[in-house]
């Protein structure tokens, strides 16, 4: 998926597929865990702790548990963020607000209501992202590109 307007929330087709394969209430199950495991997932991608390697299994594991979920948006949001860090590139304040909005769209698009789901609560500040980007820059182990 090379851009933007090509990827959408939640994969419709992907969905019908899943709901057919593990029913209403495991839909609902998947669902609701994967909300809850991607709020926490983005809470640790955007601590200014996260070592190098950990954050890259981190969006790793996002891409791919987005993609069981149909979150086709998040999961290309997560796909471009593992490749620049892939390149060397930095984790960037502007990523953990991307990934956010991507999580709450596919909320918002699915057939049905779950609580909690919203990352509106959710709001690492950009100066935590900015201090581990430098720190990684400064470490070597990441640079900005």
């Amino acid at each position: 998926m090379s851009h933007k307007s090509t990827v959408v929330p939640l994969n419709q087709a992907c969905f019908a597929v899943l709901s057919r394969d593990i029913g209403d209430d495991g839909v609902r199950s998947l669902t609701a865990l994967f909300a809850r495991e991607t709020k926490a997932r983005l809470s640790r991608i955007a601590d200014e702790g996260i070592e190098a390697k950990t954050l890259s299994r981190e969006v790793h594991t996002l891409k791919g548990a987005a993609g069981v979920a149909c979150a086709q948006y998040l999961s290309w949001r997560a796909a471009r963020l593992e490749a620049r860090l892939a390149r060397g590139g930095a984790l960037r304040p502007s990523d953990i607000a991307d990934l956010s909005d991507a999580l709450d769209a596919w909320a918002d698009a699915l057939p049905m209501r779950l609580e909690g789901v919203h990352t509106s609560s959710f709001t690492p500040t950009n100066n935590n992202v900015a201090a581990n980007r430098r720190r990684r820059t400064v470490s070597g182990s990441r640079a900005e590109r």
